[in-house]
């Protein structure tokens, strides 16, 4: 009897969606957009979901998830769009931290720290240090 090797039982996994296949730096990337998309569409609980409790704010889930909500009725559908088509890059992940630079369409580009928790790729800030050197990214 002849069994698969185990690179054929990974890729299997894989793309089943049992295995994390995705690099640090993918996983970074897809936290951030779809954080960003979320936020557009007024998505708060799945949006403050990808967020650490630190960086939803003292007033933890239920204020965050209230500021995305509004969020997601200002700006009309020019500024939801913009900010859904948010691009990522200059990603740098040690250990359990990552930085990243976001920039939405016509806005200045931002750091944002992520960690990783219970290994999930959270948001830890949403860019609050905007003086940040981009090339310390």
């Amino acid at each position: 009897m002849r069994y698969p090797s185990l690179t054929v039982i990974v890729l299997a996994a894989c793309v089943a969606g049992l295995v994390a296949c995705a690099s640090d730096e993918e996983q970074v990337t897809d936290t951030v957009k779809r954080f960003y998309a979320e936020a557009a569409d007024g998505d708060g609980k799945d949006a403050c979901g990808r967020l650490t409790p630190a960086a939803r704010g003292p007033g933890g889930a239920p204020q965050c998830e209230a500021a995305i909500e509004q969020l997601g009725q200002l700006g009309g559908a020019e500024g939801k769009r913009r900010i859904a088509q948010v691009d990522v890059r200059k990603t740098r992940v040690d250990g359990d931290r990552a930085t990243t630079q976001a920039q939405v369409p016509g806005q200045t580009p931002v750091v944002l720290s992520l960690r990783k928790v219970d290994g999930e790729w959270k948001l830890d800030s949403l860019g609050a240090a905007f003086g940040a050197s981009l090339e310390s990214v």
